[in-house]
């Protein structure tokens, strides 16, 4: 099963945490938007340059398809 990237090229980022005033409940916000596309860009997912397939018999395996994917770009000359 292919996987998309889970990002958006433009996204927001840079978390940061705060309190609210009356209640005292913790909570987390977004404090910048990274814009690394055109302002245009509505894609919902990047694909990737080096597409790796994932399976649960290889996870139980204990193989690692991403690192084998890493691993033979690293070799080639």
């Amino acid at each position: 099963m292919m996987k998309s990237s889970g990002s958006r090229s433009n996204h927001l980022g840079e978390a940061g945490w705060f309190t609210l005033p009356y209640s005292g409940v913790w909570g987390i916000i977004s404090s910048q938007y990274h814009q690394a596309s055109k302002a245009e860009d509505h894609r919902i997912w990047i694909a990737p340059h080096l597409p790796v397939s994932l399976s649960s018999a290889s996870y139980f395996s204990g193989e690692d398809p991403a690192m084998k994917q890493v691993i033979n770009v690293i070799k080639k000359p």
